[in-house]
């Protein structure tokens, strides 16, 4: 873990609920920005942010950060406590850490309504990726629960909740299998889970009940862009992929994957620059 710092973020406090009709003057902005303290991770490459949309105000908001080898869920301060004159501080709940032989290639909260259940993509690093074929069980999505919490403090309160450290063999609800590339996107509805993987491999996923050592159900699978996937985007109905070297935008049913539409488009190489985050190569994930 490195140094404590402070990091300005978005997120998204109060939902429009009187129809989708435009914010007037006096009314509470969907967005505030709040300037929070946590430990960061050193070398963090994914974000993660849920619910996006608060219907319920009981439920939690949490943020998910990782770099290659380690994973940490916070919880963020409940609305009410973000007193803008104070700063806030967001409380490490859960945490992951890998060994030598895996490293972290996506990470998303599987629902945009709740950060009960985070999605984590795996892939073989160090001397396993060299000694590894391309086969599906190389590289795996796994569902952890954020609902576990350690034991309680004491009857104070002032001691903080105990932290929940999850392993890659144990702790996970559910497993995604089905990947012969590095798992780079993640997508989720209501409904469905989708990923892809940089050969341009796109999955579809049901979601439905999490259940402990059980696999999800793949609905569809297709080889969207020869050239691999340079992003990722599901609304309720569609997949929506950008190609890396094709300059196509694809729309894709779902949960069949199937292709509705297909449009060439003039990006540049700077455009698409950052879309997907560079992996290391595997020898430099080997530890002394």
């Amino acid at each position: 873990m490195g140094p404590s710092a402070s990091r300005s973020y978005m997120c998204c406090a109060v939902r429009d609920k009187d129809g989708g009709e435009s914010y007037g003057l006096g009314k509470i902005p969907q967005f505030s920005c709040i300037d929070a303290e946590a430990p960061l991770l050193e070398e963090a490459c994914f974000l993660s942010y849920s619910p996006l949309y608060q219907q319920e105000a009981s439920k939690p908001r949490r943020l998910a950060v990782a770099s290659a080898k380690e994973v940490c869920i916070y919880r963020l301060p409940e609305p009410m406590d973000d007193v803008p004159s104070t700063r806030s501080k967001l409380t490490l709940s859960h945490r992951l850490r890998l060994e030598e032989d895996r490293r972290v290639s996506a990470l998303l909260f599987c629902d945009e309504d709740s950060s009960r259940h985070v999605a984590v993509a795996f892939s073989p690093a160090g001397k396993a990726a060299a000694a590894t074929p391309r086969r599906s069980t190389a590289h795996i999505v796994k569902i952890f629960s954020c609902d576990a919490t350690g034991p309680m403090p004491g009857s104070t309160g002032e001691a903080p909740w105990a932290v929940v450290d999850w392993t890659f063999e144990q702790g996970c609800d559910s497993t995604l299998d089905g990947h012969a590339d590095v798992i780079v996107k993640l997508a989720a509805n209501r409904t469905y889970l989708v990923s892809a993987d940089l050969s341009g491999q796109v999955c579809a996923w049901q979601k439905g009940q999490w259940q402990k050592s059980k696999p999800l159900q793949r609905k569809a699978s297709v080889l969207s862009h020869a050239g691999g996937i340079a992003d990722l985007s599901v609304d309720r109905s569609f997949a929506y992929t950008v190609s890396r070297e094709e300059n196509r935008v694809c729309i894709w049913t779902l949960p069949e994957l199937t292709q509705v539409l297909s449009l060439p488009i003039d990006l540049t190489d700077d455009l698409l620059n950052g879309l997907t985050p560079p992996l290391p190569p595997p020898q430099a994930l080997v530890l002394a």
